[in-house]
């Protein structure tokens, strides 16, 4: 649960724990929103990051093994200069959006984008307009 999840009204919180307190750590990063990580496969990790600034917008690096390969920003638009998220292998982009790092409207459009267009005949959108005009 998120702590906008909690509070009406969220205030900053500072918490300090003691490193070498594994199970202090564990928990105060579960409550920390920001640098949320996550093992995709074998090679593959992300990290999550809430946005701090009015121009920024909440964001995911993606690593193969610890190198930084992508950041998408949660509209899956790039960030940071990265390359676009379609670069990424199709199961790594699925765990992603699986995980809700990414919304799916930018999933929407990536298929929208690969569909089938479909005709519609002229007689049909005459009929259309001949009903919209009438009523």
């Amino acid at each position: 649960m998120k702590a906008s999840e909690i509070f009406d009204d969220p205030k900053p919180v500072v918490l300090w724990w003691d490193p070498s307190d594994l199970r202090a750590a564990g928990f105060a990063m579960s409550l920390i929103e920001e640098g949320q990580d996550y093992q995709l496969s074998s090679k593959y990790s992300a990290r999550y990051d809430v946005a701090y600034q009015p121009n920024q917008k909440n964001h995911t690096h993606v690593y193969l093994k610890g190198n930084e390969v992508c950041v998408v920003n949660n509209d899956g638009t790039p960030s940071h200069g990265s390359p676009p998220f379609s670069t990424l292998p199709t199961k790594i982009q699925a765990k992603i959006r699986a995980l809700k790092l990414v919304e799916s409207a930018q999933v929407l459009k990536e298929q929208a984008s690969i569909a089938a267009q479909v005709l519609i005949p002229r007689s049909v959108l005459t009929l259309l307009w001949i009903r919209l005009l009438d009523s």
